[in-house]
């Protein structure tokens, strides 16, 4: 059965506890720069007005419970961003993740649809840092926002990820929707360049 190793669950605890210097040392050792971590963001935290929008209906749908349930989130609410949707869910009886969509804009971007891969099959490098920030979404549980600048020689030149916690039945947070941004100098829209800041 697949077990995290103790540097994901380092890197979960850096971004649980937003240690912005152990996230960083860790973006640099794995080619990328410029990361910025960001829990609960407020609107003028978000670079793009679609992604102060899908925090918003997130809240709207979570009311006055602590977390939102999946069986009442629409995707057409967030028809925009459908292509840069991915939805992250727990492996049944194991302690792993796996993709049970992965948009077709990422897809394109990152090289393959990787609808119903487990998500420890990549982890390494930012991909271990991302895994990190989902399980950590969910072991919170709240919005996640984050930013970085992948490797000099990527297409992708800078990538805003939104990570958004559901729960089903029960309390407790069992499904991810996560808006995935990769913004390429190319194409200027749907996403602007990030503006790069620190939070505090």
């Amino acid at each position: 059965m697949f077990r995290w190793q103790a540097e994901d669950d380092a890197i979960l605890r850096a971004i649980y506890d937003r240690d912005l210097a152990a996230v960083s040392a860790f973006v640099a050792a794995s080619g990328s720069a410029a990361p910025e971590v960001c829990w609960d963001p407020a609107p003028e935290d978000i670079d793009d007005a679609k992604l102060a929008a899908a925090v918003d209906y997130w809240r709207a749908l979570k009311g006055g419970d602590p977390l939102p349930r999946y069986g009442a989130f629409e995707p057409e609410a967030l028809k925009p961003l459908l292509g840069f949707l991915m939805v992250i869910e727990r492996v049944a009886g194991e302690d792993d993740l796996a993709y049970r969509l992965y948009g077709s804009f990422v897809a394109s971007r990152y090289g393959g649809d990787r609808t119903g891969e487990r998500l420890s099959k990549r982890n390494a490098g930012m991909g271990r840092f991302f895994n990190a920030a989902y399980r950590a979404a969910l072991a919170r549980p709240g919005v996640l926002y984050t930013t970085h600048a992948p490797p000099a020689l990527s297409r992708v030149k800078a990538c805003q990820r939104l990570i958004l916690p559901f729960r089903r039945e029960g309390p407790a947070a069992e499904v991810l929707v996560v808006v995935n941004c990769p913004y390429l100098p190319e194409h200027r829209e749907p996403f602007a360049p990030l503006q790069r800041r620190r939070f505090v």
